[in-house]
């Protein structure tokens, strides 16, 4: 304690107030709480972007319909729009 007061005598700098080093740890306190509530909004931000891809996404599924029809050449398969695949027995040409 009595070199702290040597040190100080010599520098000839006045000691710190308490209120100062009070007035120090409060604004920290508050830049670390604000710095936790941007990181909690941005995990929020990120859970729902990540949420709103596979919702968008969704509305993209591939379905695929198939039906047998009767031809009277044989058994045909109508795949899609304007494909018909006849099967191995049809005498198409």
């Amino acid at each position: 304690m009595e070199e702290e007061k040597k040190v100080v005598e010599e520098k000839k700098v006045p000691p710190v107030d308490y209120v100062v080093h009070e007035s120090i740890l409060a604004r920290m306190e508050r830049a670390h709480r604000r710095m936790w509530i941007l990181c909690l909004v941005l995990v929020a931000l990120f859970i729902g972007s990540w949420v709103g891809f596979f919702i968008y996404e969704s509305q993209f599924e591939d379905v695929s319909v198939s039906q047998d029809i009767d031809t009277g050449e044989g058994d045909a398969v109508l795949a899609g729009v304007g494909d018909v695949h006849y099967g191995e027995d049809s005498t198409k040409n």
